[in-house]
Formats: C-alpha cells, structure tokens, sequence
C-alpha cells in the first residue's frame, strides 16, 4: 500500500541526484537525509538505501524522537535564526526586460495598427508586440545568475541575408504590473487603457511609462553547414510558389545583479531539468548595464 508514496519519493530522490551530477562543476551526492515520520518506515528506508548503496551515498535518519519534529524544529529555529547563519542578500532587478516578436493576431490584445499578413505563412500576425521575459523586481541571488529563455523564429528565403537584428526593450514600469505589449506611442494610450489619446492624464500616463530599445545583431552564417541550419528547416509557402527556411533560435537572458546579458543561440538542447545537453552556436549577443 505504500508502493505510490514510496516511488514518488525514490523518483525524486533520484531526479535531485542526476540534477547534482549533471550540474555544470560535476559534484557527487555524499548522503541523503530522511526527515518526518514517514522516515521511520522499515519499508521505505529499505527502498531508499537500496538507491544510495548502488551509487555510493551514505543514508542518514535523526533519532527515533526527532524525525517527526525534525521539520517543525527547523522552521522555528531558522525562523529565530538561532545557529544560522544571516541569509544571503538578493538583489532585484531594476527593470523589466523583453524582445519584439510578431504573434498571431489576437483582437483583444492588439490594435488594427498592428495587423499584417505574414507572406510565407499567410497567418495574420501582429507587429511592433513586445513579449516581457524578465519583470522588474525579479530576484537575482548576489553571487550567482538566473536564466530566462524564449523562442525566436526567423523566416528568410534562399537567397535572403543571413544576418538580422532583434530589438531589446527594456522598462522601468512599476514593480508588480505588466508593461505595455506595444511599442511606445500614441496607440498604445487606447491599448493600455481604452481612453481616447486626445485626453491630456491619458497623456500624462502614456509618458510616464519609459521604455529604451537595445539593438542585438545576429549571423546566421555563425551556425556551420553541418549543423543542419539549413537542411533541416526547409517550408514551402500556402501557396507553394517559393520555398522558405523556418529557423527556431533561443534568445537567452543571464540576469546578474549588475548587468543581464543577452544571447541569441541556435541548437541548443535541454533535459528535463532545464540544463544544457548541447551548447549550440552563438548568432549574437549583447549586454544591459544596470544603473548601481
């Protein structure tokens, strides 16, 4: 009867020790911990040591007293901080960061100004929207990084240019509400707000909301013919009378308490922990200086 929680368990236990292993500096699981009173259970501790003697690991248990207020004690005690050390300072993010794409258009959140029709797909779409990938306020740790990372797309004919741009908008709109989807202007003010842009604290509104672009330039040609680049992503338009490549790219944002630096990569593949398995090619790439 205890087979489903115990396999829960031992699945996690092991997708924590691959994650460990398969870090970026390579480090060993030396010993696991049971903690609660479910730990005392003969049969799962069984299941679990079977788990660390096979891959070297060392199982520790508290007392029989104090497994089952093993959690408890520990919440109290790091909540007084009695023998902890002071938590490490985490720093936000003083801006809002995103990427200007072209959607499928989608009448409740854009503006006819923004509809076109894309002429390899023939899909309505939606230009000048700006997808937000990192919100202001995120918490970035003070000795390390976090990642963000989205999809781009770019479609070009055989003989079109290889290299390209992508427009990085930041903003400094308050922590805790979504920026404008939309490049700046005066359609925006109907966007945000659904008043007529002839009002003047519609105006005040629009102009308190700044926004700054980033220009990060990418290659294609940086990807070699055997990455399959090109091979592997040929389309034929609705209308069959041109044949177009369809390339996906990954726009990566490394979020540092003193900067975020962006990537743009093609190739790159992740497992099920969200960790890299094939580094990929670099197109591009570019850097935000945060004020300090």
């Amino acid at each position: 009867m205890f087979d489903p929680c115990v396999d829960a368990t031992i699945t996690l236990i092991n997708s924590q020790r691959l994650a460990v292993e398969q870090s970026a500096d390579r480090r060993r699981v030396r010993a696991i911990l049971l903690s609660g009173g479910f730990a005392g259970n003969a049969y799962l501790h069984a299941r679990v040591n079977s788990l660390c003697t096979k891959h070297g690991i060392d199982l520790l248990t508290p007392d029989e007293g104090e497994r089952w207020t093993a959690v408890a004690k520990g919440a109290v005690l790091m909540s007084l901080e009695i023998g902890c050390a002071p938590p490490l300072d985490v720093t936000k993010c003083p801006i809002h960061i995103g990427v200007i794409i072209a959607p499928p258009f989608m009448r409740f959140d854009h503006t006819e100004e923004q509809l076109y029709k894309d002429s390899f797909d023939q899909q309505y779409r939606a230009k000048n929207h700006i997808h937000w990938i990192v919100p202001r306020g995120d918490p970035i740790p003070h000795d390390g990084t976090y990642q963000k990372t989205i999809k781009i797309v770019q479609k070009l004919l055989n003989n079109s240019p290889r290299d390209g741009k992508l427009t990085i908008i930041t903003s400094d709109y308050e922590i805790g509400s979504r920026p404008p989807a939309r490049v700046q202007g005066m359609s925006m003010c109907k966007l945000l707000y659904g008043l007529q842009p002839e009002m003047s604290s519609q105006l005040i509104k629009c102009s308190a909301v700044r926004q700054t672009e980033l220009t990060l330039r990418y290659d294609l040609s940086r990807a070699p013919p055997d990455s399959g680049i090109w091979n592997n992503h040929r389309n034929r338009s609705v209308n069959g009378n041109m044949e177009y490549h369809k390339v996906e790219m990954d726009l990566e944002i490394e979020v540092r308490p003193e900067k975020a630096d962006i990537h743009l990569i093609y190739g790159a593949r992740k497992n099920a922990q969200d960790q890299n398995t094939r580094t990929g090619y670099l197109l591009g790439t570019t850097s935000i200086q945060f004020r300090v």
